[in-house]
């Protein structure tokens, strides 16, 4: 048994915690992180909506969801700073509320506490994109456990989470600050990006360029066909 196997798991995401935080704070490219802020209504420039299906779990999964977004909804992203999921949702534990729910890990459907924020994360990232953001940091699923009447995004707009080791991170490029606003219902999961300065949501195109058995490639261009992302799926 290796030494990775029989390390608790609260000191393996506290390693990653600390690396990430040299990282960001001391490393050459510095990282100045949105904070908790209060912000004068602002016009929504950009909404993106999703619907939330039926599953095991799914009342836990609406819990995590409403829970979660409440807290990303405290955030406002000056110009030329950046929101990071986690540093706005922190850890998913039962302790802070959060219940047990469906995660895809290790490319298995599995249980485990605060299941289902990958859809909060996703829905952020597609609005990021749409608004034109700069994506800092970003991993699609390994698998594609979906079929195509089960979507609720673009295969390729997806954006997995995993405390310590998997965020993401998006930067205001604007020059007035951003705000990002989620409302949960029994069905449906709704984004708005809000801010001061207009904005006109790009096209998107999620391509897929290969498939070959369960294994996808998919490139996420915009209207003028520059590649901006590319998505490999085992």
């Amino acid at each position: 048994m290796s030494l990775r196997q029989i390390t608790p798991r609260p000191l393996k995401i506290g390693w990653q915690l600390l690396k990430r935080f040299v990282r960001h704070r001391l490393g050459p490219q510095r990282v100045r992180f949105a904070r908790v802020a209060e912000l004068a209504p602002q016009p929504v420039r950009i909404t993106v909506k999703q619907v939330v299906r039926r599953s095991y779990l799914y009342e836990n999964k609406l819990s995590n969801l409403r829970l979660a977004s409440a807290r990303v909804g405290r955030f406002v992203v000056g110009s030329g700073e950046t929101f990071s999921f986690w540093r706005a949702v922190g850890p998913p534990t039962a302790r802070r509320g959060f219940l047990p729910g469906r995660n895809l890990i290790g490319g298995e459907l599995k249980e485990d506490y605060g299941g289902g924020l990958c859809q909060l994360s996703g829905l952020i990232y597609h609005l990021s994109l749409l608004a034109g953001l700069d994506i800092v940091e970003r991993h699609n699923h390994s698998t594609d456990i979906y079929r195509e009447e089960d979507r609720f995004t673009p295969l390729g707009a997806d954006a997995t989470v995993v405390y310590g080791y998997r965020d993401l991170m998006v930067r205001n490029t604007f020059s007035a600050p951003v705000q990002l606003l989620i409302t949960v219902t029994e069905d449906e999961i709704t984004g708005s990006l809000c801010c001061a300065t207009p904005l006109v949501g790009r096209t998107l195109e999620f391509r897929r360029v290969r498939s070959v058995g369960k294994e996808k490639e998919v490139l996420t261009l915009d209207g003028e066909g520059e590649i901006l992302c590319r998505s490999v799926y085992g």
